[in-house]
């Protein structure tokens, strides 16, 4: 069991949550990790500082409380924590600061114990192609009703809704890391092919990579643009850099490029990372 700097003993070795948009290649990031980091236990979605919901976890548990040690959950959710080489948990479409609240909250820690090493990973994909996935999750409520209708408007306030969340960590990516010791940002398209990247990380665990990021995961059915197979290879960064040209003709696909605050973020996150599949994107929605 790991030793905190006061001397006292830590139940977990490393903590790692991770903050990101619905859509956006995450747990492909941790189902990396997972597999490159033996004693974990990934709690999907969590909600609040509670951290162990029993009924949410019970209904699908392969996906919700995925681990290596044989963890009982009730013993875990009742104060009798297993120690763990690495806790690793996400919020979706959660603001930096919502996210925050939780990582930061010392309560979690009488339900999931406390932690030697904690780090936050800001999760950031193009927003080009996030907001297409996303577009193409809503495409049932756009095909299915009136743009006056109450569903459709849901479903398009839902899209502005995950707009405003990337702008957020967007600046959270550029700013947290400078303040902050303990915040990671990764951008998912550079993850995807940058094995320097990869490598810095899990050498936090003090971990080699010995697990490739070519497969698909199950989660939310794998991509939104195609049925999840077990097992199948993942698509190639090029096709996921350019998902976005289904939508590309749709008024309110391209609508959501009309806000002069996420262009002006966006066109920072291209000084940033780029590729020649996310410039030709620009010019099409951006002008």
């Amino acid at each position: 069991m790991a030793k905190s700097v006061a001397g006292q003993q830590c139940l977990n070795q490393y903590e790692v949550m991770v903050n990101a948009l619905q859509r956006s290649g995450h747990h492909a990031f941790i189902e990396w990790v997972c597999s490159n980091v033996p004693g974990h236990l990934f709690l999907n979605c969590v909600a609040d500082a509670r951290m162990i919901r029993p009924r949410y976890i019970r209904s699908n548990p392969q996906d919700r409380f995925k681990n290596d040690l044989n963890i009982d959950i009730e013993a875990d959710d009742y104060g009798s924590a297993t120690p763990k080489n690495l806790l690793l948990y996400n919020t979706e479409s959660y603001t930096t600061q919502q996210a925050l609240d939780i990582f930061d909250d010392p309560s979690k820690e009488s339900r999931v114990g406390d932690s030697k090493t904690r780090r936050y990973v800001i999760w950031i994909r193009d927003p080009f192609n996030n907001l297409a996935s996303q577009f193409q999750y809503a495409q049932k409520a756009l095909k299915s009703f009136e743009p006056t209708s109450d569903e459709y408007q849901a479903a398009i306030n839902k899209l502005k809704s995950s707009r405003e969340i990337w702008c957020d960590h967007w600046r959270a990516y550029k700013a947290l890391p400078k303040e902050r010791s303990d915040v990671i940002g990764i951008i998912y398209n550079d993850w995807l092919d940058n094995k320097d990247l990869r490598k810095s990380f899990l050498a936090l665990f003090d971990r080699e990579d010995s697990s490739d990021v070519n497969y698909t995961v199950q989660w939310g059915g794998g991509s939104s643009f195609a049925a999840y197979k077990p097992g199948q290879a993942a698509p190639q960064k090029s096709s996921l850099e350019t998902r976005y040209l289904e939508h590309a003709s749709h008024p309110e696909y391209r609508a959501l490029f009309e806000d002069a605050t996420f262009v002006e973020h966006v066109r920072e996150f291209l000084e940033h990372y780029s590729s020649a599949e996310l410039n030709t994107a620009a010019k099409e929605l951006l002008g």
